[in-house]
């Protein structure tokens, strides 16, 4: 709300400047011998036009309406119509304010139909009633309306642009923010659904061994909304590290045999968010009861010897990361289960 008082402010001021011009046509009217009442209609006219059009000029950043573009179009050459038919050519000097308004206020190939329209009408007026001095006047004015015209229809545009640019970058971030918590949540339930079958096993049969894990599903829940604040507050990274540790956790739990080998310091991110999203779909999908994780610094193998994953599961938020990241994903075809492998 403050930016867009602001913005209109701002504008106000602007406009409020370029009023300064219609100090010309102001002139010319006492210049020119005129009954007093033509004198002061004139006058009242270029008061009225200058007043309509520091209207219309502060509503540019809130009004995307044509119509209601059009309708101050059509104020604004109410007054400048009453001052041609008193001062003749004159009247053209308020051109440029007719374009300002229409470059501000109308789509490009709304506006650029109306300012030729308006100007070609005031042509044929010229050509009727006019001289060769008219014509310059009136060619000098036209010039200035189309560059003004112009001018503020490219910095209106300008502005669009980098309204779009940071509204879409918004929906990058909230769509980041999803997707974050999506896989935070995604795969936190899925460990603590196992992890609470388990327990339940093991209560009648391994007291001590059932606590552990209920200790751990409690460790987990707070550890998971953590990471969903933080995925709030920031884009969460994950620790690869502290993910290989989870991993072999979660698949012990679930009954499925880890292998992890690591080759190599790396700490990859991407890799910390690929492995969780793996590791979740093998402990959902796969019915495996082995899972091997290959890590180097460069490469990540997640291949397990269950029945396989249903085309798509999953696979298409691990695509996106990995796409983002600049790295390459391959699901090879294998004889049994699934095998993944991501190269950053």
């Amino acid at each position: 709300m403050t930016q867009k008082t602001n913005g209109g402010h701002y504008h106000l001021v602007e406009a409020g400047i370029w009023l300064i011009l219609l100090v010309s046509p102001l002139a010319g009217l006492f210049t020119m011998e005129l009954p007093t009442w033509q004198y002061v209609a004139g006058a009242g006219l270029i008061v009225v036009f200058g007043a309509v059009y520091l209207c219309a000029h502060t509503i540019r950043v809130h009004s995307k309406d044509t119509v209601n573009a059009a309708l101050w179009v059509i104020a604004l050459l109410i007054p400048m119509i009453g001052v041609t038919a008193i001062m003749g050519v004159w009247g053209a000097t308020m051109l440029p304010y007719i374009t300002a308004v229409t470059g501000s206020l109308m789509p490009v190939r709304m506006h650029t139909i109306v300012d030729l329209a308006i100007i070609s009408v005031f042509g044929v007026f010229v050509f009727l009633t006019g001289n060769l001095t008219a014509w310059i006047f009136f060619g000098a004015s036209v010039l200035i309306a189309v560059t003004v015209g112009t001018q503020v229809s490219a910095t209106r545009l300008s502005d669009e642009r980098v309204h779009l640019a940071a509204e879409l970058e918004l929906a990058r971030q909230r769509e980041s923010i999803y997707r974050d918590v999506h896989d935070l949540l995604g795969h936190s339930l899925t460990v603590i659904n196992v992890k609470t079958s388990l327990a339940r096993r093991l209560v009648d049969v391994d007291k001590q061994e059932a606590a552990k894990e209920l200790d751990e599903i409690v460790e987990l829940s707070r550890q998971s909304l953590e990471d969903v604040r933080r995925a709030v507050r920031t884009t969460h990274t994950p620790s690869l590290t502290a993910e290989v540790e989870a991993a072999s956790s979660a698949l012990a739990a679930a009954g499925i045999e880890p292998r992890i080998n690591v080759h190599g310091a790396t700490d990859s991110s991407l890799f910390g968010w690929v492995l969780r999203e793996a590791v979740t779909n093998v402990i959902r999908h796969s019915q495996a009861t082995e899972c091997e994780i290959d890590v180097t610094p460069h490469r990540l193998v997640v291949a397990d010897n269950g029945i396989g994953l249903p085309p798509g599961t999953r696979l298409g938020s691990i695509a996106d990361r990995v796409s983002a990241a600049g790295g390459s994903l391959v699901v090879p075809p294998t004889d049994s289960g699934t095998r993944l492998e991501v190269t950053a």
